[in-house]
């Protein structure tokens, strides 16, 4: 329905924060302006820097991650090598290759200093090389301290060195892109300003800023495109049900338009079926409190007057339901299903029964209220009621009827405070 349909409050916070993000980054562009050139592009080219630095490593450790999990898989029993550093760092020869996957290989060593374990890729962070081999028996109880002692000093007396460790050349050394920007950088004419990192630092934080402000216009777009989603969505139920014609309002329309509550679809469409009509004023008010009423909690099954106003309660629910399965539909939020709770109570107030005698029943009807909440819902109540007669007319029978009720209702602690 139409008062359903309300712009999102959170767009209004988000659209608020934007602005006042606008009034930092004016703030901090003034802040990093440079005598020497635009300080702009400066920063531009830093980032651009960093970005591709970034970049490299991460191709860089994926591939490294690659060529050690390959030198790992492709051990053989005999082979030894050197774990390069840690509380394993040495001498060590491979017991068992290990049948893993290949991914993720764990080959079963033993160090020179009698450890015997699996070593996995982190233990690793350069490929593994084969410095040469040796001769196991062929069943090595590798959990017997006497084999791992005998084997050890086997392993120490191969004479095999453990070779010093090169320094890995970086690949953002050979990167063209990289010398490229890096060149750009130095021959920028804030390079050489005195105060290059300070305006450096009003940069950083412009950067910051300017990416969460991009951030808060993507979620208001996001946003309003789910709004105006579910609009599309909101009027294609509305046009099924006869309350649009295309972009116009029908007749029905205009009359769902002077109606704002939760369940205003659901009140147009009564009105519509005249399934209140011939309602005494204290019957019609009663029906009408289904419609705006809300439990605190599950309670029984309440009592509701007989006759007239079971039959329209009836006929009210009956509609809620169809209403439901065409907001499911149509994936709308569904009008809340009506709570016949305070029927009763309004129904006695209306008829000229005293407030002590109206919460009592209530109580006994299974629902709890106070004196305040009893007011507030007879309010609620009697703002329904002037909307139906204002629809229907003052002079219509509901209209009428609904002028009664508003009447009947608002006395005592109800009109206290009301004009």
């Amino acid at each position: 329905s139409f008062a359903q349909f309300q712009a999102d409050r959170s767009v209004v916070g988000l659209a608020r924060r934007i602005e006042s993000n606008a009034e930092g980054l004016a703030g901090y562009a003034e802040a990093m302006v440079c005598q020497a050139g635009d300080f702009a592009e400066y920063a531009q080219l830093r980032r651009q820097i960093s970005e591709r630095e970034r970049a490299l490593a991460r191709l860089s450790g994926a591939a490294r991650r690659t060529e050690v999990a390959a030198s790992l898989a492709t051990l053989k029993r005999g082979d030894v090598i050197a774990v390069p550093s840690g509380r394993r760092s040495g001498l060590a020869v491979v017991i068992d290759p290990g049948d893993g996957p290949a991914e993720d290989p764990r080959p079963l060593l033993l160090t020179e200093d009698r450890w015997a374990g699996r070593l996995s890729m982190v233990d690793f962070p350069t490929p593994v090389e084969v410095l040469g081999r040796m001769r196991l028996p062929k069943r090595v109880e590798h959990r017997v301290p006497r084999v791992c002692r005998d084997l050890a000093s086997a392993l120490r007396q191969t004479g095999i060195a453990v070779p010093s460790r090169a320094r890995r050349r970086s690949e953002a050394a050979d990167d063209a892109e990289l010398a490229a920007l890096r060149r750009a950088l130095r021959a920028h004419p804030c390079h050489g300003c005195d105060d290059r990192e300070a305006h450096a630092r009003w940069a950083e934080r412009y950067d910051r800023l300017d990416r969460e402000t991009d951030t808060l216009r993507q979620q208001v777009a996001a946003t309003t495109h789910s709004l105006a989603r579910a609009f599309d969505r909101i009027r294609a139920l509305l046009v099924e049900r006869g309350y649009l014609d295309g972009e116009q309002l029908t007749e029905h329309g205009r009359r769902l338009a002077r109606l704002w509550s939760e369940t205003d679809l659901l009140t147009a469409e009564c009105l519509r079926q005249r399934i209140w009509d011939g309602l005494e004023p204290a019957e019609l008010a009663a029906v009408i409190s289904v419609l705006v009423y809300e439990a605190r909690g599950d309670a029984a099954t309440p009592r509701v007057p007989p006759g007239p106003v079971s039959d329209a309660l009836v006929a009210t629910v009956r509609l809620w339901a169809e209403l439901e399965a065409d907001e499911r539909r149509y994936r709308l939020e569904r009008t809340r299903e009506p709570d016949l709770g305070f029927a009763w109570p309004v129904y006695r107030w209306a008829r000229g029964e005293s407030l002590s005698a109206v919460l009592v029943a209530a109580e006994t009807n299974g629902a709890e209220l106070s004196a305040g909440d009893f007011v507030r819902w007879c309010r609620q109540v009697v703002d329904v009621l002037d909307q139906v007669r204002g629809v229907e007319g003052e002079s219509s029978a509901i209209g009428v009827a609904a002028g009664a009720a508003v009447r009947a209702l608002r006395r005592g602690v109800v009109a206290l405070g009301t004009v």
